[in-house]
């Protein structure tokens, strides 16, 4: 038989896998056990669990009303002592006071009495399920307990009280209410000091906030501050102002040097043609005067020292003049040649045809 359902063909490939169940890889209702280090097994020592936890347990509460008997035996012989001083104090102290002393001394203690007629019997732990629960329980019960005792009187008030001694039933609970009224000043005292603690810490916070309000007013007084824009330094409008002025003022300062360059330079040339005309004239007027000498007769009798003086006179003027306007005439042109050494090509140019059209308005003229 060849078919691909047989188990022992050739063309079997396997269970069809749309018959195949599904089976999730993770099953929920297998608990997963974890542990920790120093952590015990729980199928470890299963059966003497229970035992050891009730152990514990009795262990525990033992531990309790021991402490608990401790406190309260610490209470009773305090009172005690307290009525113990009051009584030697008092001279008529009553018989009744001198028995409740006298049974304060025996060897059972009045909360030995309690606890003998209260006695607390332990909880058996059953299921080891429930040992939380019952801690629990147990816990509540002894505190209980202790309140219960806390809040009965105590030996020397019970046996008052049994005695039927008003007086002494006032007097403890004097003592009581003394004791009641100094824990509540303690407490009170406590918080006193946490509230001046709180205080002292607000009062230190209070100067900073004010300094912070102080300058917020100081702010709003200034007015609003605009927010600051970065401008490149190509598009700030004051530093091309202060170059344009700068430029300005250079230009100015140098249309000033030029002018009066050219000032001196035209005072020089005027100077220049008046000597030059006043030598011409003197020249043509010394040709006159040779040429009348030479058709005269030379006669020096008629000659005069004062005219003589005057003309001497005139001569060294001119050359005192002279020289000066030489040396005046060194110094412009040193001027005039420092000036151009100074100044670039374009400016060379201009000053050039400056003067070339002051030549040809003066030849012209």
């Amino acid at each position: 038989m060849a078919s691909s359902e047989y188990k022992h063909s050739i063309l079997w490939r396997g269970e069809d896998p749309t018959k195949i169940k599904f089976k999730p890889a993770y099953d929920g209702t297998k608990k997963v056990a974890r542990y920790r280090k120093g952590q015990i097994p729980e199928w470890a020592d299963e059966t003497k669990k229970p035992e050891k936890k009730g152990r514990e347990k009795r262990e525990e509460e033992a531990d309790l009303k021991q402490a608990a008997k401790r406190r309260r035996q610490a209470a009773a012989a305090a009172v005690l002592e307290a009525e113990g001083e009051r009584v030697r104090a008092s001279d008529g102290a009553s018989s009744r006071l001198a028995r409740l002393q006298r049974s304060a001394e025996k060897a059972e203690t009045g909360t030995e009495r309690l606890l003998r007629h209260r006695r607390v019997e332990a909880a058996v732990i059953l299921e080891a399920d429930k040992d939380e629960k019952e801690e629990a329980e147990a816990k509540k019960e002894v505190l209980k307990e202790e309140l219960d005792v806390d809040l009965k009187p105590t030996v020397a008030e019970v046996n008052v009280d049994q005695m039927g001694s008003d007086d002494e039933d006032l007097d403890i609970r004097q003592v009581r209410r003394e004791r009641i009224r100094e824990q509540a000043l303690m407490k009170r005292k406590i918080e006193e000091d946490v509230l001046k603690a709180e205080i002292e810490e607000e009062q230190e916070e209070i100067p900073e906030e004010s300094e912070y309000d102080s300058e917020s007013e100081d702010d709003a007084r200034r007015g609003p501050l605009m927010k600051p824009v970065f401008v490149s330094k190509v598009n700030r409008e004051t530093v091309r102002e202060k170059e344009l002025l700068e430029k300005e003022e250079e230009d100015a300062r140098r249309k000033k040097e030029v002018r009066a360059l050219e000032r001196k330079a035209e005072s020089k040339v005027l100077l220049i043609d008046k000597i030059q005309e006043e030598a011409e004239a003197a020249r043509s007027a010394e040709d006159q005067d040779d040429r009348s000498d030479v058709e005269l007769m030379d006669d020096d009798d008629e000659k005069n020292e004062a005219e003589e003086y005057e003309l001497w006179k005139i001569r060294e003027l001119k050359r005192i003049k002279r020289d000066k306007e030489e040396r005046l005439e060194r110094q412009r042109e040193i001027e005039f040649v420092l000036k151009r050494r100074q100044m670039t090509d374009e400016e060379r140019a201009k000053d050039d045809a400056r003067s070339w059209m002051r030549r040809t308005q003066r030849g012209q003229t």
